[in-house]
Order: C-alpha cells, then structure tokens, then sequence
C-alpha cells in the first residue's frame, strides 16, 4: 500500500499483454553460476512460437527493459 498522499501512476492499459508475457516468460528464467542470468532471444522466441504470436517490436523492447529492471532489482534483493 503506497503512503498517504502518494497516488501511483495507473497502468497502461496498452502495457497489459507486455507485463502478463513477460512475467510467463521470467518463469523459466534460467540461472547461472552468479544468479538468474538475462532472458535470452531464444527463450524469447519459444515462447511466442508456443503462443502462435509475434509481438510488435516496442513490444519486444519493452519486455527487454522489463528483463534488465528484474535483474537489477534481484542483484540488489540478493
């Protein structure tokens, strides 16, 4: 719950199939010696190959930016 006087930004609705992939997608993260290593174009294109779809290629960008704040994010959990 975010503190009193904070109104966070509302999610963009065009962002919605972005998130929801990417999150499926960093399910089968793999991991390395130093950790969950970075998704890569081939675990990428699996699993659009399995869902029938190619994204848009902001759409791609956009899960790359995602991937690169998740290991940020877990380097610094870690």
């Amino acid at each position: 719950m975010p503190d009193e006087g904070i109104n966070p930004a509302p999610f963009p609705e065009a962002a919605f199939d972005v998130w929801g992939w990417f999150l499926q997608i960093s399910r089968g993260r793999q991991s390395g010696i130093n950790g969950p290593m970075a998704l890569s174009s081939t675990e990428i294109l699996a699993f659009f190959q399995l869902e029938g779809c190619m994204p848009d290629g902001w759409e791609l960008g956009a899960i790359r930016a995602l991937d690169m704040v998740a290991l940020e994010s877990m380097k610094e959990a870690g």
